[in-house]
């Protein structure tokens, strides 16, 4: 279960990555406003992704980075549903929205994954 949860934490770093590096660079249009958000969400998927790399690196002790990822995932699940409930988005949003909350809550790790090794101590 350890590889396959370092495999989907790689893949949320470079995807996180990705979505950060094409909102830094300033690819949106529109206002100065627009772009300028558009950017600041970029920088916050930057530390997501660097948030994943560190469950990555640090899998034993990653409790702590992990109820985060699985919060912020749950907000922003919870957005994109309040938005389909008032018209405002179609059903795919909130569904695609909803994956990396699915797939963290179930990544979530057990207190008995927790207990550092003597080794580590």
């Amino acid at each position: 279960m350890r590889k396959w949860h370092q495999v989907l934490y790689g893949a949320f770093a470079v995807f996180w990555f990705a979505v950060g590096g094409l909102g830094v660079a300033g690819f949106a249009s529109g206002t100065a406003d627009e772009v300028h958000q558009s950017r600041e969400l970029g920088a916050f998927a930057v530390f997501l992704g660097w948030m994943h790399v560190w469950c990555l690196r640090h899998y034993e002790r990653r409790l702590p980075v992990h109820a985060g990822l699985v919060l912020f995932a749950a907000l922003l699940s919870g957005i994109h549903w309040r938005e389909w409930v008032v018209g405002a988005r179609t059903i795919v949003s909130p569904l695609v929205n909803s994956v990396p909350f699915v797939v963290l809550a179930a990544m979530l790790p057990s207190g008995k994954q927790q207990r550092p090794s003597p080794e580590s101590t």
